[in-house]
């Protein structure tokens, strides 16, 4: 009986760490870019450009919830919110992610 007990711990044990897991990997977090998500598991680069952020990340940046994908050209992912467009650079054989947003000046836009 008690080696049962133990067996049915160390079970309990390991499927709750794998749904921890699991669900870590699958969860996003916010980006660098103010309401851009990122998956948890991505880490931010520090480096001097204000303007690009790179993450290295496991779980490739496919979607980004409550954003509008404008679709895949290449290595680069578009994505739109609004007035806002966030550009995802990845290479393939690389871990990293490059993310850009297009700043819009509101003088550039057309009065109607």
């Amino acid at each position: 009986m008690k080696m049962n007990r133990r067996k049915l711990v160390s079970n309990i044990s390991m499927a709750m760490l794998l749904v921890v897991l699991i669900a870590f990997i699958f969860m996003d977090k916010e980006s660098k870019i103010k309401g851009f998500p990122v998956p948890m598991s991505a880490i931010h680069i520090n480096d001097d450009k204000e303007e690009d952020y790179q993450y290295i990340s496991v779980m490739p940046i496919t979607k980004a919830s409550g954003w509008e994908s404008l679709g895949e050209n290449g290595h680069t992912v578009t994505f739109k919110k609004g007035e806002r467009n966030v550009t995802v650079i990845h290479y393939p054989g690389e871990l990293t992610f490059y993310l850009f947003e297009k700043k819009v000046n509101m003088g550039d836009k057309i009065k109607m």
